[in-house]
């Protein structure tokens, strides 16, 4: 049931996709780029209750849009980036959103409020290695890889000429994880040093909030 919601997820978004490029021809024409930043608060809700959690103000992420002006419009997102190196750990880490995003509503360059109706992906990943010379302490290594199919309802306020503040609601509605450890610990049998989780998970109810300002150019 899960493969079949999926597929016909995919098959809506890919069908609105296609509608929205054919029915604007000069899209790859673009009449308009924003420079936006946002703040970040995450919100995950599951029968597990272990696994609930809510974070407010968590993280910046900066994004790149361009599109119609007034019309639909596409945009690249970076966030969660993370690169440490010290003596004990090395870890690496970003996802990237993007997204194709219909106006809701009809044309009126005069409005001081537009909403949007998005869908895009979010390709996520990781890996980290911790090592020591202390003894009885083994080396890990750690990798993960995440694919999310995302919708996003918009909010767009005019401020001025060239700038806007934006609240959007990205929700997730399929989830796909891969993660993978090993270790080099003697005391595991050498076939069971490695192991590797798949996950996946239809409406996982986990969602963000966003709130940022955008500036034309």
């Amino acid at each position: 049931m899960k493969k079949i919601t999926t597929y016909l997820i995919s098959g809506l978004m890919i069908m609105a996709f296609s509608c929205s490029f054919a029915q604007e021809k000069d899209s790859f024409n673009p009449k308009f780029r924003a420079a936006k930043m946002y703040v970040n608060s995450e919100f995950k809700f599951s029968n597990d209750k272990a696994s609930n959690f809510v974070s407010l103000l968590r993280t910046f992420s900066p994004s790149i849009a361009w599109g119609r002006e007034y019309g639909n419009f596409h945009e690249v997102l970076i966030q969660d980036m993370n690169i440490s190196f010290n003596n004990y750990s090395n870890s690496i880490g970003a996802s990237v959103d993007y997204s194709y995003n219909l106006r809701v509503g009809k044309f009126n360059p005069e409005r001081k409020v537009n909403f949007y109706a998005g869908g895009g992906i979010r390709l996520g990943g990781g890996y980290s290695d911790n090592y020591s010379n202390i003894p009885n302490r083994f080396n890990e290594r750690n990798f993960n890889a995440k694919l999310d199919l995302v919708f996003t309802p918009r909010m767009n306020v005019k401020i001025g000429k060239r700038s806007m503040l934006e609240v959007s609601f990205p929700y997730s509605v399929y989830s796909t994880n891969r993660y993978s450890n090993y270790t080099d610990n003697p005391s595991v049998p050498v076939e069971n040093r490695k192991e590797i989780t798949n996950s996946s998970a239809t409406f996982p109810n986990q969602f963000t909030v966003r709130v940022g300002v955008a500036i034309k150019f």
